[in-house]
This record gives C-alpha cells, sequence and structure tokens, in this order.
C-alpha cells in the first residue's frame, strides 16, 4: 500500500539526503493503517515528492518514551538536534502532549 504524508523542507531534504532514516508522527487513525514493506511518497512545501519503503514501526505512549527506548538512535530520528530535551520541544511543536497520549505515537524506519 501507498501512503502520503506532507513534510517541511528541512525534514524533507534530510530524507532526501539519507541523513533521516526515521519519520516520527503521531499513531493516529491514519497512521495505523501503515504496514511493514508499504511506501510513503512524501511530499514537500514547494513540490517535491520523494517514496521511501517502510522497514519499522516503533509504537510508544508519548514522544519522551520513544526517546528513552531508542536513545541509541534518536538523533537519526531529528538530525541537526543535539539534545533530548530539544527533541521532545520539537516534537511538542508539532504534537501536544495531550494529542500523544491520546493516539500514541510511531517512529517510522525508512529505507
Amino acid at each position: 500500500m501507498k501512503h502520503q504524508m506532507g513534510l517541511q523542507n528541512k525534514w524533507f531534504d534530510k530524507i532526501e539526503s539519507g541523513e533521516k532514516h526515521y519519520e516520527l508522527r503521531l499513531f493516529d487513525e491514519k497512521r495505523r493503517r501503515i504496514r511493514l514493506g508499504d511506501t510513503i511518497e512524501f511530499s514537500s512545501k514547494d513540490g517535491r515528492k520523494l517514496t521511501r519503503k517502510v522497514v519499522s514501526l516503533s509504537i510508544y505512549p508519548d514522544f519522551y518514551t520513544l526517546f528513552a527506548e531508542m536513545s541509541n538512535i534518536v538523533f537519526l530520528m531529528l538530525p541537526g538536534i543535539e539534545s533530548y530535551q530539544k527533541a521532545l520541544e520539537t516534537m511538542e511543536e508539532f504534537y501536544p502532549i495531550d494529542k500523544q497520549h491520546k493516539d500514541g505515537v510511531v517512529a517510522i524506519g525508512l529505507k
């Protein structure tokens, strides 16, 4: 199955260059349909597109737990973010803590 997701240009660029190997999202209804082996077509704000294969799905109650459990690869998820605190602040800009607790969160491994 093919899924579509929009990205800010800076995150699109990181996936395109191979620096970013994970996409982090709420584990909402749309993301619950993603399965291993599916593809995701990412669209940048400036109209570029790229496709990546889903190679892993790691589900957690919130980003704090995700970062604690996946601490060995957290900086591959958010290249350019240099601390756990900044990583949490960055994710909470997009996904408030109440939404994280409502839906959970997912780290989608990409190849």
